[in-house]
């Protein structure tokens, strides 16, 4: 049997009874089809192809199949087809016009109290290619630009008034400087809080090379509905919890982070948290060598130093101590001491011991150690160890404005507020810390054991003497009330209290007259 046309008729058979293969021209109309097909499915869903490549092949397709059919029918048709077809693809794909670039895409503004940044989506393709810029919309006609044209998707406006409303719109520009339509965000800017406290304790934990891990805990005052995250000044996301992750860290960098609180309404924002800065480790990193001892090869970090601990501690001070780190490939070039997860301080390779000074009292700090080789790799961190400051001598500190006539409680925090103490000579006695007298212009004290009527321990005027000194007085030392005419501005004088601890007072204004105010700074130590 055979068909060597082709004619529809019955397939041909190759030898043996087997169909033969679809002839060349079954082929081509398929081919021509299917691309036809191809630039429909492009079309309907917007697949990134130029339009000019788009059209071409879609008339390409078209025509072969034309052709074919007409193929049967006259050799002149198919001749004439053939030219149409030649002509057609090339002005397809050279007259096509370029259309404008489409407007950015989910455009979405970020705002806190002192700026506002705005993002939009945008293909990697299009980022190669195109160039996108940020207006703020004035009313007067000429908008002001935020950020001139340039391969990104992130615009920061810190040109901003706390508590004012703003309209951007942002464009896209193609190699050939067409402009997209605006796309438009509109965004509120809240106020800086009186009321809410910023968040405190902000501490950062890298995961990886990509990633860090906050936590913070809430500012004192009203409770924020959620945190704003910064990252180097600049918003980086939001949390309603105390912890967030920053997952778009690059590796081999540094950051410095704070946190906002704000309020439900998102009108208002508290200021920033303490910084917590970090760095971030390497995309590629060589685990130390394992079993101990040996030399681990050139490409190996040191080890992390052994036996790191905290060892003393003063009210200003806290010490600490490690063993010498197991050096890798490159021999210990120096340490690096983190506090509170922030490098803090860079020592020489020899150094085992810290001091760090400077410190608050009655303060907790977190430690860490890690060695660096001269390679410049660094170990990973020692676990973190807490050393906390000695109470501080000092229990409190405070300005009093000294009334004729009037006796004052040292031991409590605001002794102006203490009614009981007011006025007359028969006050009770444990208001008699420091009197002011009206007949004879002097001031007393208060002298243990209370009750006994002698109201008048307190020491002479001590030049520039800290407030500690008064520690080291034993009692009834220079015993005795001091005239008033007898001090001068900036005077210091140790008093006794009921409590039986020391306050040193500072003059701070002398009374030009018996009747007027004088006023003093008071330091009550423990």
């Amino acid at each position: 049997m055979s068909n060597p046309e082709g004619d529809g008729s019955l397939p041909a058979m190759h030898p043996g009874g087997a169909p033969r293969r679809p002839a060349l021209k079954d082929v081509v109309i398929a081919v021509g089809i299917l691309a036809a097909m191809a630039v429909f499915f492009v079309q309907e869903s917007k697949l990134d192809i130029e339009p000019n490549i788009r059209n071409a092949v879609a008339f390409l397709g078209a025509c072969i199949v034309a052709y074919q059919f007409a193929k049967n029918i006259h050799p002149t048709v198919t001749r004439i087809l053939a030219g149409i077809a030649v002509i057609g693809v090339v002005s397809a794909y050279i007259f096509t016009p370029d259309p404008t670039p489409s407007a950015p895409k989910d455009l979405v503004a970020e705002p806190t109290h002192d700026q506002v940044k705005i993002t939009w989506a945008v293909s990697s393709k299009e980022l190669a290619t195109r160039e996108f810029a940020v207006y703020r919309i004035n009313g007067s006609g000429s908008d002001d630009p935020v950020c001139p044209p340039r391969k990104t998707n992130t615009c920061v406006d810190d040109d901003v008034i706390a508590g004012s409303r703003y309209e951007y719109y942002a464009v896209a520009i193609d190699a050939s400087g067409r402009m997209s339509a605006k796309a438009l965000v509109t965004v509120a800017v809240p106020k800086r809080s009186t009321t809410l406290m910023p968040p405190r304790e902000l501490m950062a934990a890298v995961l990886g090379p990509n990633s860090v891990r906050l936590s913070w805990i809430a500012g004192d005052g009203p409770a924020a509905n959620f945190y704003t995250i910064l990252r180097d000044g600049i918003s980086v996301g939001n949390a309603e919890g105390t912890i967030f992750v920053d997952a778009a860290t690059t590796p081999d960098s540094f950051y410095s982070y704070t946190v906002r609180a704000n309020d439900a309404s998102r009108s208002e924002q508290s200021g920033d948290s303490n910084p917590a800065t970090v760095r971030m480790p390497s995309m590629i990193s060589i685990p130390p060598p394992s079993g101990g001892g040996g030399n681990p090869g050139n490409g190996a970090g040191p080890q992390t130093p052994t036996g790191f601990t905290i060892t003393t501690s003063t009210q200003t001070t806290i010490t600490m101590s490690w063993m010498a780190a197991k050096a890798g490939g490159s021999p210990i070039a120096r340490y690096n001491i983190y506090r509170n997860n922030q490098l803090h301080k860079t020592l020489t390779s020899d150094a085992r011991s810290m001091q760090d000074t400077g410190l608050m009292p009655e303060t907790t700090y977190r430690y860490a150690i890690a060695a660096v080789d001269s390679s410049g790799k660094e170990s990973p961190l020692s676990a973190y160890r807490d050393g906390t400051t000695a109470l501080s001598d000092i229990a409190s500190q405070f300005t009093l404005d000294l009334r004729p006539g009037w006796g004052y409680d040292l031991d409590v925090l605001d002794p102006s507020k203490t009614g009981a103490c007011a006025g007359g000579q028969n006050l009770n006695p444990e208001c008699r810390d420091l009197y002011r007298e009206v007949s004879n212009p002097r001031l007393s004290g208060v002298q243990k054991p209370s009750g006994s009527g002698n109201y008048n321990e307190m020491h002479y005027p001590i030049a520039n003497a800290d407030p500690k000194t008064c520690l080291s007085l034993t009692d009834l030392t220079k015993v005795g009330n001091v005239p008033i005419s007898a001090l001068s501005i900036g005077s210091r004088l140790c008093v006794r209290t009921h409590d039986s601890r020391w306050a040193m007072i500072e003059i701070v204004t002398t009374p030009p007259t018996s009747a007027d105010v004088m006023r003093i700074n008071v330091t009550l130590l423990r």
